[in-house]
């Protein structure tokens, strides 16, 4: 009788885990429907491999503000009396939203390396090229000064107790200056020369995440069948996070759009 009660208690507490699951995964879409928080996205049927890809595109919700004009105080003539200060790109076909950074978070680390995605962030026309970077731990940044003129990039953690992380003096026509990602997590890069100069790069221990392109879509391929967090970051609409199911036999289709919020989430 004992052994009978025990795999009885057994099944129940299976069947108890899957209601809850089952109702975490409809409040979000609930919640989905009514609010709307992040973009369309679909998920694509399992190959022979059992991993999935993921694609979509993240729509901006709301009237998109306008840039900021800026005044330059130095160095003028190579970066123009003023600069508009441009944070957020829509595009104006789609209202896709560029410079979105989507990860997948919580699969399963995988036995195999990492591998590098080498990144290069040039300074050109006092501006970060790229914005909006993402890569991998471990990966290559190159420091490229395309400038005649005097640049001087920082890599910040505002929130680290030593906020500066790598500090990088170019002066005009110089070689290229690479240093290898030991950290992860969201960096801030700066110009201490040129305030107005600014970019951001997230740095991730895992191969799932991509930066939406200038239309909004993005693709993530490889993912593993499972429950997992579907994270969208945004310079200034800060983290949204939306539970994922990935796997199965047929697709699987969200409509969701990215809004500002009186406090951004980081």
């Amino acid at each position: 009788m004992d052994g009978l009660a025990i795999r009885n208690k057994e099944d129940f507490m299976k069947i108890y885990y899957c209601i809850v699951i089952g109702v975490v995964m409809l409040a979000d879409v609930v919640g989905t429907a009514v609010g709307g928080t992040v973009s369309a996205v679909t998920l694509a049927a399992s190959n022979e491999q059992g991993a999935s890809s993921i694609r979509g595109r993240v729509i901006y919700a709301g009237q998109v503000p306008q840039p900021q004009l800026v005044t330059v105080h130095r160095d003028s003539k190579v970066c123009g009396e003023s600069l508009l200060w441009e944070t957020f790109g829509v595009d104006p076909a789609t209202r896709g939203l560029e410079g979105v950074v989507v990860s997948v978070e919580g699969v399963p680390p995988s036995s195999e390396a990492l591998a590098a995605r080498d990144i290069t962030l040039e300074s050109s026309h006092c501006r970060f090229i790229p914005r909006v970077s993402a890569t991998t731990i471990g990966s290559t940044i190159t420091f490229r000064n395309s400038d005649p003129i005097l640049h001087n990039s920082q890599l910040l953690q505002p929130n680290n107790l030593l906020p500066i992380r790598l500090n990088v003096l170019q002066p005009s026509k110089v070689p290229d200056v690479s240093k290898v990602l030991t950290e992860l997590g969201v960096f801030e890069v700066r110009c201490n020369i040129h305030p107005f100069m600014h970019a951001s790069i997230l740095v991730f221990d895992h191969p799932y995440f991509t930066v939406t392109d200038g239309t909004g879509a993005f693709k993530l391929q490889g993912i593993p069948a499972g429950i997992y967090k579907l994270r969208f970051w945004h310079e200034n609409l800060g983290v949204t996070e939306k539970i994922l199911t990935v796997g199965g036999d047929s697709a699987t289709d969200l409509t969701i759009e990215l809004k500002k919020t009186e406090t951004p989430r980081n």
